[in-house]
């Protein structure tokens, strides 16, 4: 009876050492693969990327929202007509030259029906057309340069939340194939303890 008690509790300690040794093992193997894959807490870090994913998503509409609306802008500006580009910005100096020129080009006509062109009233208010008109196309290209400038930022800024968008849901999905080798290997340290 001694004899059988005694083999017992030999295979009893063999097969402890053994599992010991297994349960060692899988947890080696899983402290390894968090080191190898940074993971300190999968459910904090999937939520801290999640929430990331989510944030980028709504710049990247808002982004998307803001150049299509600066490129009709841009695309107005573009024209180069000068009521257009009035209704655009009401403040902008195309208001004031296009209502003097409208100005000057009235007093042009009510001279003209009683002077000669050669006159030097109709001279001077062809000049200063001419001088009104300059400015207005001055304005006019500065208005559509700022107006490119405008586009050209919203659609670098737009490029770059896209990029950070995909390298976010990249980010996502090592996280998700981690997390399941993570899952897995947990279950075997688990199981053998």
């Amino acid at each position: 009876h001694l004899d059988a008690t005694t083999r017992t509790s030999d295979w009893l300690s063999q097969q402890l050492s053994e599992l010991q040794m297994r349960v060692e093992e899988s947890q080696e193997k899983l402290v390894r693969y968090q080191k190898e894959h940074g993971i300190l807490g999968i459910d904090e870090k999937q939520n801290i990327i999640t929430s990331k994913l989510d944030e980028l998503n709504k710049e990247l509409t808002a982004a998307e929202g803001d150049r299509m609306q600066k490129e009709s802008v841009y695309r107005l500006a573009g024209s180069g007509d000068p009521d257009l580009l009035s209704n655009l910005d009401s403040s902008s100096p195309v208001v004031k030259l296009r209502s003097q020129e409208e100005d000057l080009h009235r007093q042009l006509a009510q001279v003209s029906v009683h002077f000669q062109p050669t006159y030097p009233k109709v001279v001077e208010i062809k000049q200063q057309l001419d001088a009104v008109e300059a400015d207005l196309k001055a304005e006019i290209t500065r208005l559509a340069a700022k107006y490119r400038k405008d586009y050209l930022a919203a659609l670098g800024r737009e490029k770059l939340l896209r990029a950070s968008l995909e390298s976010q849901k990249t980010e996502e999905n090592r996280l998700n194939e981690s997390a399941i080798e993570y899952s897995l290997l947990k279950r075997d340290v688990d199981s053998n303890r």
